[in-house]
């Protein structure tokens, strides 16, 4: 195995929601590149504390368009104001490292309150980017791309094209460097789909005032050994759950999608990692082009993980 990250749980600041100076320890936190957890929280305190916070990074309005994508798109459903349920799994499932998103949203923050961890796993692997890493460059991003037929869309159709499938047309076209998966028709007239492995490009991050790669979920997805080399780190720090008879259930970590090789390994994408198992009315709080989350998975059975998500 190549992976030797080691739970380093330095790198995250804990303090409590009754903290009268919480919010300015929270974004320093965030400023020292820290992950925030915020202990004993109610929910509705939770969509404050969250509010406050992507106020104060000019993240609000990104933070309510989200939530109200979860209902509107249907994979996800709201959880009070801000937040929205994380996507379901199946047995034994667990979900491999990425930051939500990809370069199109370009996501700044990431939050988790739990409302009940009573499984025998479902722990939460939280890690750091390497921004000095060279392999990021060697890294693909799934993107779409869009090729028009007879001329420009018209101003409706070019709204739609944003909406429906993240494409800014014109602009969305393919470029000489993408590697194309898959051409198909789109719902609006004279435009069509591509599917494409596009390089990683850079995403500047206001909080760390700086450019940086990130491991999107577009990017993480498809990247062949991460799936893979997580599920080994999880055996590592006896976080894996497995069947009696591995050949009945497999570990579902989408390994039909991942169609690049870049040849990297967590421990050159990742400077350091932690683990924590959160509890009822923990919350977390992180940058979520910094750090990258992967869950645990658990015995079927043996409890019931409900935590709630908010990004901006």
């Amino acid at each position: 195995m190549r992976s030797t990250l080691h739970n380093d749980l330095s790198r995250m600041d804990v303090f409590d929601v009754q903290d009268r100076n919480l919010l300015p320890r929270v974004l320093g936190a965030l400023d020292d590149d820290q992950i925030a957890l915020v202990r004993n929280v109610e929910p509705e305190h939770a969509d404050r504390i969250v509010l406050n916070v992507a106020t104060h990074l000019g993240l609000a309005e990104s933070l309510e368009i989200q939530a109200a994508l979860a209902g509107v798109l249907g994979h996800r459903h709201q959880v009070g104001k801000h937040f929205m349920t994380v996507n379901p799994r199946s047995e034994y499932q667990f979900i491999p490292p990425h930051s939500e998103g990809g370069t199109f949203t370009a996501l700044k923050l990431a939050a988790f309150l739990c409302h009940a961890n009573t499984t025998d796993g479902g722990a939460t692997a939280l890690m750091n980017v390497n921004p000095e890493s060279e392999k990021w460059e060697g890294m693909r991003e799934l993107l779409m791309r869009g090729k028009m037929r007879g001329g420009a869309l018209s101003p409706r159709d070019a709204w739609l094209a944003k909406v429906r499938y993240k494409l800014m047309m014109p602009g969305g076209e393919p470029k000489a460097d993408d590697v194309i998966l898959k051409e198909y028709e789109s719902d609006i007239r004279d435009l069509t789909l591509l599917d494409v492995l596009a390089p990683l490009e850079r995403t500047y991050c206001e909080i760390q005032r700086r450019e940086l790669h990130s491991l999107w979920d577009s990017v993480g997805r498809i990247e062949c050994g991460i799936g893979r080399e997580f599920e080994e780190l999880l055996r590592k720090h006896d976080l894996l759950r497995e069947p009696r008879v591995r050949s009945d259930i497999q570990l579902d970590y989408d390994a039909q999608s991942r169609v690049w090789d870049s040849g990297s390994s967590l421990t050159e994408l990742f400077r350091s990692m932690v683990i924590v198992n959160l509890s009822p009315g923990d919350l977390l709080v992180q940058n979520n082009l910094t750090w990258a989350h992967g869950v645990s998975n658990w015995t079927p059975g043996s409890g019931v993980r409900d935590v709630a998500a908010a990004f901006a």
